[in-house]
């Protein structure tokens, strides 16, 4: 199997999209936030390292679904306005 480039990264969003459609990813995405949440509560309240590999795979496998849901259109500039509100917000309490 050949690597992808990150530069093709955005094509395979809107293909796995399309391909799988966007109430199946909704729900997907729903599942890899439980399976996120599951791995964060033993990486943390067990404090035992070997999950934090599981963590990482879990981020990995949300960020690729909601790459996905940040192009339905219904979605995009919602998520792009709120996104820049949240950062300043972030920003001003952080000092920056």
């Amino acid at each position: 199997m050949e690597t992808l480039a990150e530069e093709e990264f955005p094509e395979i969003y809107e293909q796995a999209l399309k391909y799988f459609g966007e109430q199946a990813q909704a729900c997907q995405a729903m599942e890899e936030c439980g399976e996120l949440i599951r791995v964060l509560n033993k990486a943390f309240n067990r404090k035992d390292d070997k999950y934090l590999l599981y963590v990482a795979e879990e981020i990995a496998d949300l960020e690729i679904v909601l790459e996905q849901l940040k192009r339905i259109p219904e979605i995009s500039d919602f998520y792009k306005i709120n996104k820049m509100i949240k950062l300043n917000k972030l920003a001003e309490t952080i000092g920056g």
